[in-house]
């Protein structure tokens, strides 16, 4: 559950900032050459202002900005600015300028429309693992500077839980950001094995805060540290695990990095994306009986593209990833340690699936249909692989990895360009080599 929780979480805290989430492009968009041939490439920009603004600070925006001042006319690229615009998540549309101040000097002139940031958000998911909903309320532009808080909370036919969450991003002049998240929930999951037949059941009574530190050290890379503990009270009801349901207290600490390098045409973003992270957790009070390991370490690696060919709304769309838990040798780690196909992005894999050991990949297209005056609908389609540890196997503790699956996974997205949030999905998933398939339907998150 606490595995779930933190999937949704991330789903939420993002959705402004979502890479997929195309803003509606502007007639003036594409006149960025035409704005500088207007006029002298010699002036030197002093200034840059911004239009239309109703909740984000002007201030803010300028303090953000200042990066493109002291430059001559001639050596400033406006499209620069457009994808700086496009990633803040805040705008519907935008068109960047330059206008001549006195004849010395230019300015540059931001005019934009901003999207929803306030939003209370009912939500629901139904697929072949079972049915939740739920409400979020959430503002992902807090006192006009894109801090963000979240409160809210969801219900399924075996699980009760309630978040919260507050966070403001790290600054581009250096100021680091700082987040804090918190969770309690009464649950009874079912896992199962990549049959999709239960291997697992148990009643868990959990709850969670976790404090993080991010640190943009240049324009694309950012680091991040993170502090956290849960309280787990969980007892078996059928199965064997591979893993231990005993009750814990759990420290954890970790450290990521992340490298993002994007360019946006309008239709979608061109992205280079690469993650690492890795995570320690300290069990408190064992005694030498337990099962479970005194230290567990984890380790995510991501590596994704997304690249339009032939067609500005058509993209490329690639990824490949992996995650490993590694509890001490011949012990197990705690059931709240293991991860569902989520981990790696793939969606051939049973929804209630876990494990300590997955690899994942697929690559593929996405075609953008129309855009709307609310939106942007598209399609897309991609293929997956997945090598991993299968849940229901027992419990081994080696490293071990001999089960491969692969598979297509197709459907259509909606993203809403009113709302600082990608909100309506559904797609079908196939595993060729177990020869089941999955439908999901998303409404209010991010798949």
């Amino acid at each position: 559950m606490r595995r779930k929780i933190q999937s949704i979480r991330g789903a939420l805290a993002f959705a402004a900032i979502a890479l997929l989430a195309p803003a509606r492009i502007s007639p003036e968009e594409n006149g960025t050459e035409s704005a500088r041939d207007s006029i002298d490439g010699n002036l030197v920009v002093t200034e840059i202002s911004f239009t239309g603004l109703t909740r984000t600070r002007e201030s803010f925006l300028k303090k953000e900005y200042e990066k493109h001042l002291g430059k001559t006319v001639s050596e400033t690229n406006l499209h620069d600015i457009e994808n700086d615009l496009q990633s803040e998540g805040l705008f519907e549309t935008f068109s960047v300028s330059f206008r001549d101040i006195d004849g010395q000097s230019a300015g540059i002139v931001v005019e934009v429309t901003e999207k929803m940031t306030f939003i209370p958000l009912p939500f629901a998911m139904v697929s072949s693992g079972g049915f939740s909903a739920g409400a979020i309320v959430m503002d992902t532009n807090a006192f006009g500077v894109k801090d963000m808080f979240m409160v809210g909370g969801f219900y399924s036919s075996s699980s009760i839980a309630g978040i919260a969450s507050v966070a403001r991003p790290p600054r581009n002049d250096g100021t680091p950001g700082l987040s804090a998240f918190a969770s309690v929930s009464k649950n009874e999951p079912k896992v199962v094995g990549l049959d999709n037949k239960k291997a697992l059941e148990y009643r868990n009574l959990s709850g969670s805060a976790k404090l993080s530190v991010a640190e943009k050290i240049t324009e694309k890379n950012m680091l991040s540290v993170s502090a956290g503990f849960s309280t787990i009270s969980a007892d078996e009801r059928d199965g064997k695990p591979a893993a231990s349901v005993d009750s814990a207290k759990i420290g954890s600490l970790s450290a990521s990095w992340n490298f993002l390098m994007s360019d946006w045409n309008g239709w979608f973003s061109s992205a280079t994306k690469i993650s690492a992270e890795f995570s320690a957790s300290k069990y408190f009070g064992l005694d030498d009986e337990s099962e479970l390991s005194g230290i567990v370490a984890d380790a995510n690696m991501q590596l994704g593209f997304q690249k339009p060919f032939i067609s500005e709304r058509l993209r490329a769309v690639g990824k490949i990833a992996g995650d490993f838990v590694l509890p001490q040798r011949h012990k197990s780690a705690h059931i709240s340690e293991y991860k569902g196909g989520s981990a790696v992005g793939c969606t051939i894999l049973p929804d209630k699936f876990l494990t300590d050991k997955i690899i994942g990949a697929s690559i593929g297209i996405e075609f953008a249909l129309k855009k709307y005056s609310f939106g942007l609908s598209s399609l897309y389609a991609n293929y997956e692989a997945v090598l991993t540890k299968d849940f229901s196997l027992g419990t081994d503790t080696d490293f071990s990895m001999d089960e491969f699956c692969h598979g297509p996974n197709a459907g259509i997205r909606l993203y809403l360009s009113k709302i600082a949030f990608p909100a309506v999905a559904l797609g079908m998933s196939y595993n060729v080599t177990k020869k089941y398939g999955q439908f999901t339907a998303a409404l209010g998150i991010s798949m």
